[in-house]
């Protein structure tokens, strides 16, 4: 497919790049994309069920949804928050309380990241298409929300961590 410029748009199975050497390499921004492209129309209240039906069938498929470039490394973020507060249990110091506070501020940042990387792409996707429906461009919004919202979670998870591993402190302490 050629853009208005005569730049040469192709999209892969797990990057889009035009032909100036631009690329993103996120699974979320194809799927966008390529609904953007192949989907003009205002969906039918049929295919608006399945495609609300499709989004809800489990939470694994967040992590696909999200972005596998995102979401696996929040979620191994995720797994080392749990970590340092089990290993907080054994040896509750500032230096891991320090750790937790700021993993879960990078958690959020990283996925502020995935959504702007996210939205430069399909923004760029959505001036090459003539016209989008409403509801693809609010699927889409909706995906791109994944990551900071996962990297949101992940922080309030270390701080909530963090004020218990305090309050263990200042138990002992006592």
């Amino acid at each position: 497919m050629q853009n208005q410029e005569g730049k040469l748009l192709l999209v892969s199975k797990y990057s889009i790049e035009v032909k100036s050497g631009y690329t993103l390499a996120t699974e979320t921004i194809k799927k966008f994309i390529m609904t953007i492209l192949q989907q003009t129309r205002e969906l039918t209240s049929a295919e608006m069920d399945a495609l609300i039906e499709e989004g809800g069938r489990s939470s694994v498929n967040i992590l696909n949804e999200g972005g596998y470039l995102f979401m696996i490394p929040l979620l191994i973020l995720l797994l080392v928050v749990v970590f340092l507060f089990i290993r907080g249990f054994k040896s509750n110091t500032e230096k891991n309380a320090q750790l937790l506070k700021s993993i879960g501020l990078f958690s959020l940042a990283f996925g502020v990241l995935g959504f702007i990387l996210g939205m430069l792409g399909a923004l760029e996707a959505i001036a090459l298409a003539n016209s989008i429906s409403q509801q693809v461009l609010a699927a889409g919004l909706k995906v791109a929300l994944i990551a900071p919202t996962f990297g949101l979670v992940i922080l309030v998870f270390a701080r909530l961590f963090d004020i218990i591993l305090l309050w263990m402190r200042k138990e002992k302490e006592e």
